[in-house]
């Protein structure tokens, strides 16, 4: 077995004392995915607040591992073995795998397989590219038992994850969701996923992964005249990029609330369908991505012709990425993109002279090629190229910074704010991290949803510093923005009130824009007021705190100016445990000189 053949080498030490440092150890091939699905996986977890342990450095092929990396393996409660085509031909990877399972037998660690584009069965019987290895060890059989056995032992006794046929994003959600529910059980108020003890291999697509939106489907001759419904559009070649780097690229647009239209339709050819035409017109930019075999298909053409048409004729912006193609293959149409045009020879030669000047068109634009963007690391690159989208579609997304002094902001005729001013300093103890609320909500999870608003999502959350709280997330397609965020911050750090709602902090990091609000457990007015069981001098009590919140906020703030909701609804009353109200949702307040009227 692999446990007594590792036993009895003395390069290896024992790990019979049990000490974690790490939450996640993962063990991967770094050529198949350092840059890639353990990239994603990696930011992921650390986005959560998983310690991870992630091995950087390339070593040469042969060299042994160092105790440095046998005390990280030993350290952590969870090992991630993510098994690729090459892993087998790695004996680093095989001595860690054999290291993680010896941990596993005498420790308990938890280990969980990733199969990465192989099949369980592959690693079991140690075929197809799993088979290799065999070749390599000639003088140290045992070394070899130790490999096969642990390749055995992990495809047969522990469950995981087949990547593949699920896009990568799906994936690794479901792993990082398992995991921070089997490292922290009492965090959140809704048990996600699946526990490690009752995995089952994914094999299949979910319905939770959505790749496009429902839009009105008529098409209209005028470009000009279309109103921008989605900030970007997608083109991209599916079966090179649709379940890997689109997918998390996706997924990143969305998380940071950019509006983003990707076909869910698997198609080669055909006319460019009326969906895609529109969402094409509809779209703010137009992001085009190059992949090995996107000038096969005569619909990735149609989609580029037309976006670059766009461009021409609206101004549309229109970026290029290039995954693993060179752009000077598209521009001179070389290599793979020479091979695919005489596959199109049915074509009328107008329409390719049309697709290879889109080609050169595109090429010449300003973009990015993947491989030479945070030294090929995909999560890291689209995060970079995100931020950059986000820049350029909300180019005032930072005017909170919490240097806009609201006093210089007015309220019809009357004079200027009188709240004094605060500064990024003022406002630091207010400051929460993005993966402690990340944490205390399950990522954000649509089951920790308590309502929505004006501002966007409000979800339910289990803070280990500051208890059950509310977590309001702005969404800027409900209407509101920084200015309504800078303005529930300043008026709710600079006033407090029993009738007020307390603000616990904000998180103005990586797009997002968050404030975090004491909980209150009887939820909002309106579900209660057709409710029989409210007494009338309950009702009549919410109506008096409700005054007294408003009284402050008009006459004892200070002194020559008022506070004016412009809100008050019974959605925005919130009700304690002892049914004291509190007036809620500060974004469309106004401050005024008391000379204004009212």
């Amino acid at each position: 077995m692999a446990s007594s053949s590792l036993a009895s080498s003395s390069s290896t030490p024992g790990c019979s004392t049990q000490q974690w440092n790490y939450d996640v150890y993962l063990c991967f091939r770094g050529t198949d995915t350092g840059k890639s699905f353990v990239g994603h996986l990696y930011a992921a977890l650390y986005q959560r607040g998983i310690l991870t342990y992630l091995d950087t450095e390339t070593l040469p092929h042969g060299v042994p591992i160092d105790a440095t990396l046998f005390n990280a393996i030993k350290e952590s409660r969870i090992a991630i073995v993510v098994l690729s085509k090459n892993f087998a031909n790695s004996s680093f990877c095989l001595n860690e795998l054999a290291y993680i399972i010896k941990c596993r037998d005498e420790m308990g660690q938890i280990v969980i397989p990733i199969y990465y584009h192989v099949h369980p069965s592959e690693v079991r019987k140690q075929e197809g590219a799993f088979s290799s290895y065999k070749w390599e060890i000639k003088n140290d059989y045992n070394k070899f038992v130790s490999w096969r056995n642990a390749l055995v032992d992990i495809a047969s006794k522990d469950n995981g994850w087949i990547v593949g046929d699920i896009p990568e994003s799906v994936c690794i959600r479901q792993v990082v969701d398992t995991i921070s529910n089997k490292l922290f059980p009492n965090k959140g108020f809704i048990k996600l996923g699946t526990d490690l003890q009752d995995l089952k291999l994914r094999g299949t697509a979910e319905s939770v992964y959505h790749h496009s939106r429902q839009i009105n489907t008529s098409v209209t001759s005028s470009i000009s005249t279309k109103l921008a419904k989605y900030d970007v559009f997608l083109s991209f070649r599916g079966e090179d990029t649709r379940f890997n780097f689109v997918d998390h690229l996706y997924s990143a647009l969305e998380q940071h609330k950019i509006l983003t239209y990707m076909d869910k339709e698997i198609k080669f050819s055909g006319p460019l369908h009326s969906h895609s035409i529109n969402a094409i017109e509809e779209a703010r930019i137009s992001i085009i991505i190059f992949s090995i075999n996107y000038a096969s298909s005569s619909l990735c053409l149609d989609e580029l012709a037309y976006m670059m048409k766009c461009r021409n004729e609206t101004g549309q912006i229109v970026i290029p990425l290039y995954y693993h193609v060179d752009p000077s293959e598209v521009r001179k149409q070389s290599g793979k993109y020479e091979i695919a045009f005489p596959k199109h020879g049915s074509m009328k030669p107008s329409k390719v002279e049309l697709w290879r000047n889109a080609l050169v068109d595109a090429s010449s634009l300003r973009g990015w090629n993947i491989v030479h963007i945070a030294d090929g690391h995909e999560a890291k690159g689209i995060r970079l190229i995100v931020k950059k989208i986000s820049n350029i579609l909300f180019p005032d997304k930072d005017l909170i910074g919490l240097r806009t002094r609201l006093e210089d902001m007015t309220f019809g005729g009357g004079g200027g704010i009188t709240i004094p001013p605060f500064s990024q300093k003022d406002m630091e103890h207010l400051r929460i991290p993005l993966h402690e609320i990340l944490l205390a909500t399950n990522n954000l999870s649509e089951n920790n949803i308590i309502a929505v608003g004006g501002f966007g999502k409000v979800y339910q959350g289990l803070s280990e510093q500051h208890g059950t709280i509310a977590v309001k997330q702005l969404d800027r397609r409900h209407g509101q923005g920084d200015h309504e965020f800078m303005m529930e911050i300043a008026l709710l750090s600079a006033y407090k009130h029993e009738n007020l709602v307390s603000l616990v902090g904000y998180c103005d990091k990586d797009g997002e824009k968050i404030l975090v609000l004491k909980y209150e457990i009887n939820g909002s007015l309106d579900k209660h007021v057709h409710r029989k069981d409210l007494t009338w001098i309950q009702r009549l009590q919410i109506c008096l705190d409700v005054a007294k919140g408003l009284k402050y906020l008009h006459e004892d703030v200070g002194a020559q100016h008022r506070i004016l909701h412009r809100d008050v609804k019974s959605s925005n009353i919130l009700l304690d445990e002892n049914w004291k109200a509190k007036i809620s949702d500060f974004g469309l307040s106004k401050n005024s000189s008391c000379k204004c009227a009212v």
